[in-house]
């Protein structure tokens, strides 16, 4: 079988700024014995854009130099040693893509690892419980979440907490059509960072 592919699209919008990554991915679960669990790897390669509003211009700064692209490349792994139970490990921007305007601005790599737990209860649905931590930029972040499906009409409820910001979203499966939408708010206070969805 040759795997699973995905598509997604993230948006982040501030009063200056804009930054959008789109991501392909892959994944497939490796074909190894039972007794050692079920296992998955995965890969991911992404186009990163930004791109800068200036309130008064400057006559140093051209009006074309104020956005900048690059690819980055991601990969991680699952493994379920027991039914329900699930470790993973993942990395983003494993290349730090340079998405410097007016000089080098380099991401660091990311990286994020968590266990989740699921349990198939009948007439209710499928519960899934995730805890993960992440540390990028020399910080490390915790972050928890819940999804309810419902298999029979493919509908999923979501909702997360993190360190900074909370998510609600959705998901719609009909066959090998799969649908997903998540809004991303802040728990900062920070009104300008609402709204990302």
């Amino acid at each position: 079988k040759p795997g699973g592919f995905g598509i997604s699209w993230d948006h982040f919008g501030a009063d200056h700024l804009t930054q959008d990554r789109w991501r392909l991915a892959w994944g497939h679960r490796l074909p190894l014995p039972p007794k050692t669990g079920n296992w998955a790897l995965g890969f991911s390669l992404s186009r990163l854009s930004q791109q800068y509003t200036l309130s008064v211009p400057l006559s140093f700064v051209s009006l074309s130099n104020l956005s900048a692209g690059a690819f980055s490349f991601g990969a991680g792994f699952l493994w379920e040693p027991l039914r329900g139970f699930t470790l993973g490990l993942a990395g983003e921007d494993l290349t730090r893509p340079n998405l410097g305007v007016l000089g080098v601005d380099r991401f660091e790599p990311s990286l994020k690892w968590g266990v989740g737990y699921q349990k198939m209860v009948e007439s209710v649905g499928n519960l899934k419980a995730t805890l993960a931590q992440q540390r990028a930029d020399s910080k490390l972040e915790t972050e928890g979440g819940l999804e309810w499906t419902q298999p029979k009409v493919g509908l999923s409820l979501r909702i997360g907490w993190g360190t900074r910001q909370g998510a609600v979203g959705f998901g719609f499966t009909r066959g090998p059509l799969v649908l997903d939408y998540a809004y991303v708010f802040s728990g900062s206070g920070a009104a300008s960072l609402d709204g990302t969805g």
